[in-house]
């Protein structure tokens, strides 16, 4: 077994969990986002009504 091998596969394997999660929190504030807007557009549209 090559041991150097091993030990960069699990660095790799953290590396990808940590930007995995900073990704997922991004996008969580993307959704939030767009939410808020689609919120704000349809009180525009009920008030137009």
């Amino acid at each position: 077994m090559d041991l150097t091998k091993i030990d960069s596969n699990i660095i790799n394997q953290r590396a990808i969990v940590h930007i995995g999660e900073k990704n997922a929190l991004r996008t969580r504030q993307i959704a939030d986002e767009i939410d808020f807007h689609f919120e704000h557009f349809n009180e525009k549209t009920l008030d137009s009504y």
